[in-house]
């Protein structure tokens, strides 16, 4: 197997300032190897890794494609992130629970936020979600819960003017106890037909050795 440096070129900027070069390592294959058939010889490549960056890159084959390696971010943080209702409101009953879940859903997969799961009781909710290397708890939280509660209120959802607590509770979750944390998620209603919303909160706290600071 042959294998090639390619120096990739663009605005890419140094701490000092300047321009950079950063040389990678490509590993060439038959093009038959791909879908699509043979490689023009002397076709231009673009590494599609760089595109939307600001660097360019060509690379002339002679019946090869390029496998081009870059540097990338592999990140997989899962969250069990719960808020609830300003005033712990019965806001979340009914129909209306599943037409909120519903939308919350929808918005989230639309903004690139990984939601696996989401369900919750009267006055509040959990959700299972993944970060990505650019995401934020602070972010993601704030995207979920401003626009879910914009969304309520311009649609008249519930009866009063909604709004959701300011505090939140979010911890890490180990790949070996997502499927757990999956059934509890699921299993709300049944959860909270002998838990209040006060008794789950004294165990999230206890269970995690979270500490509630004022102000």
């Amino acid at each position: 197997m042959k294998s090639v440096k390619t120096v990739c070129q663009g605005p890419a900027t140094a701490p000092g300032g300047g321009d950079v070069q950063s040389v990678q390592t490509a590993r060439l294959v038959p093009a038959t190897a791909l879908q699509g058939g043979d490689l023009e010889p002397s076709h231009p490549v673009p590494n599609p890794a760089l595109q939307g960056g600001g660097m360019t890159e060509h690379m002339y084959t002679q019946g090869f494609s390029p496998i081009i390696r870059t540097s990338m971010a592999y990140v997989r943080i899962w969250l069990h992130c719960v808020w609830g209702t300003k005033n712990r409101i019965h806001f979340l009953t009914g129909r209306k629970k599943y037409e909120i879940i519903s939308h919350i859903l929808s918005y989230t997969k639309s903004k690139g936020i990984y939601t696996d799961l989401l369900n919750g009781h009267d006055e509040h909710l959990h959700c299972l979600l993944r970060l990505k290397c650019d995401q934020t708890i602070s972010y993601v939280m704030q995207m979920i819960k401003g626009e879910s509660s914009y969304w309520i209120n311009k649609n008249r959802i519930t009866k009063y003017r909604f709004e959701w607590a300011d505090e939140y509770y979010c911890v890490s979750v180990s790949e070996s106890v997502v499927p757990e944390v999956r059934k509890y998620i699921k299993n709300q209603e049944e959860h909270h037909r002998t838990r209040s919303w006060d008794m789950e909160c004294e165990e999230l706290e206890k269970q995690y050795g979270i500490e509630k600071h004022q102000g």
